[in-house]
C-alpha cells in the first residue's frame, strides 16, 4: 500500500537555518458531505487506498522519532491532514486520527498539527475537540466569496459560513489559511477580486492559491463538454493568480502556494481534460510579477535616457531564473518591447534576495522592491 509522505522547506530565520519538516496525510473525501464539480481527491492526491488508523499511528510515530537533519538547526516538524473535510467527519474518528499526533506533540516529538476542512464544519463543539487535541493550525476550503459560484459549484455552504468559520477560528486563537479556486463555474475578474478584498479583510494568516482545473470523470467535465463551463487559459490563470499575490503580500498574508500539487497522478496523461495545469505555475506568476516590476522601470527610463542605450537587469542567484523567465520568456519579451536598446540579464551576488538593480551605460541606478509590483498592477 503506497502512500504520499514528508516534504521538507528549508528557509531563513533570524539569520540562521530554520528546517520545516511536514508529514501529510491525504484523507481523499472523507467527510466531504457534498459532490464539488470539480473534485476528484483520489486524482489529485494519488492516494486510493483506505486510511488505516494503525497506519497513521505507525506513521507519526516514526516520523516523530526521526532526527534533526542538522543538530546545529531545529527542524519544525508537523503532521499535516489534507485531501478531505476533517471536522466533516464523525468525531470519533477525528479523535482516532488525532491522538498519536496530539500524544507526539505532547512528548515533544513534533511540533504542531495542521488540517484542513470546510467552513460549514467550525461549530462550538467541533472547535472544542480540536483545542483538546492541540491543533494549532486549520485550513478552511473558502475557494469563493461568492454565494453563487459557490453555488455552481455544488459547494453546499455560503459566503457567510466562509466569514463565520474564519472569525471564530481567529478568536479561538487558531493560526488561520484560506484554500482558494481562481475560475470556478461563474466566476469573472470582478467576482475574483472582490472575493480577495474579503478575505483579505477577514486577515488569515496565509493562503494557497489552486486554479480550478477540469479533471477527468468529475461533474466539471460534464458541463465543460456540454459547453456549459470553460475554464481560464493558462495566462489568464497567472493573471488573476498574480493580482491576488500582490494584492494578499501588500496586506501581508502569506501566500505559500500557487497551483495544485503535481502529483504523479494528476500528471498522469489523461487525467487533466483541460484547464490552466502546469508543473511549475507558482513559478511562472512569480515571473510574471517580476517582468511587470521589470517593465514598469524600463518605461520610466525610456522617458529620460537615450533609447538606444544598454540596460543591465540583475538579481541574486536565488531568483535569477524567476527574473529571466522559463526558457528566457522575460528577457525575450522584454527585448521586443525594446528593440532598439541592448538588454542584459545578470546574476549578481551582493543583491538581497528581495531586490532588482536596473542599471544603463551612464551609471545610474534604479532598485526594484515589491512597492513596483502595485503599481504595474495600476
Amino acid at each position: 500500500m503506497k502512500h504520499s509522505l514528508g516534504f521538507i522547506a528549508i528557509f531563513m530565520v533570524e539569520n540562521r537555518i530554520q528546517r520545516y519538516k511536514i508529514l501529510p496525510i491525504f484523507l481523499p473525501h472523507q467527510g466531504c458531505p457534498h459532490q464539488c464539480v470539480f473534485c476528484d481527491q483520489n486524482t489529485i492526491t494519488g492516494n486510493t487506498a483506505k486510511i488505516s488508523i494503525k497506519w497513521v499511528r505507525r506513521q507519526i510515530v516514526e516520523f516523530g522519532l526521526k532526527s534533526d537533519f542538522n543538530h546545529s538547526s531545529h527542524t519544525f516538524k508537523e503532521v499535516a491532514f489534507y485531501g478531505s473535510s476533517f471536522t466533516a467527519m464523525p468525531a470519533s474518528l477525528q479523535r482516532s486520527l488525532l491522538r498519536p499526533a496530539s500524544e507526539a506533540l505532547e512528548r515533544g516529538h513534533i511540533d504542531g498539527i495542521r488540517l484542513s476542512t470546510r467552513p460549514d464544519y467550525c461549530d462550538h463543539m467541533t472547535i472544542e475537540l480540536l483545542k483538546e487535541f492541540h491543533v494549532k493550525t486549520v485550513e478552511v476550503g473558502v475557494q469563493s466569496m461568492d454565494t453563487d459560484v459557490l453555488r455552481r459549484s455544488g459547494r453546499g455552504h455560503r459566503r457567510e459560513e466562509s466569514v463565520r468559520a474564519l472569525k471564530t477560528l481567529k478568536r479561538e486563537g487558531f493560526i488561520t489559511g484560506v484554500q482558494l479556486m481562481p475560475g470556478l463555474p461563474g466566476e469573472d475578474m470582478d467576482s475574483f477580486l472582490s472575493t480577495i478584498r474579503e478575505v483579505i479583510s477577514l486577515n488569515p494568516t496565509f493562503v494557497r492559491l489552486y486554479p480550478t482545473i477540469v479533471i477527468k470523470g468529475t461533474p466539471l467535465e460534464g458541463l465543460y463538454q456540454k459547453g456549459l463551463y470553460q475554464p481560464l487559459s493558462l495566462e489568464q490563470a497567472i493573471d488573476r493568480c498574480k493580482r491576488a499575490v500582490i494584492l494578499f503580500r501588500k496586506a501581508g498574508i502569506r501566500v505559500i502556494r500557487c497551483g495544485i500539487q503535481p502529483t504523479p497522478s494528476l500528471q498522469k496523461k489523461g487525467s487533466i481534460c483541460i484547464g490552466p495545469f502546469h508543473p511549475a505555475f507558482g513559478e511562472l506568476v512569480e515571473s510574471s510579477i517580476m517582468f511587470d516590476q521589470v517593465n514598469l522601470v524600463l518605461k520610466e527610463i525610456s522617458l529620460s535616457s537615450d533609447p538606444m542605450e544598454s540596460i543591465f537587469i540583475r538579481s541574486s542567484l536565488k531568483r535569477f531564473s524567476i527574473l529571466k523567465g522559463q526558457k528566457g520568456a522575460n528577457l525575450q519579451r522584454l527585448k521586443s518591447l525594446y528593440p532598439r536598446r541592448k538588454i542584459f540579464m545578470n546574476q549578481d551576488t551582493t543583491l538581497p534576495d528581495d531586490l532588482i538593480r536596473v542599471s544603463n551605460e551612464s551609471g545610474n541606478h534604479w532598485d526594484i522592491q515589491k512597492t513596483y509590483a502595485i503599481k504595474a498592477l495600476k
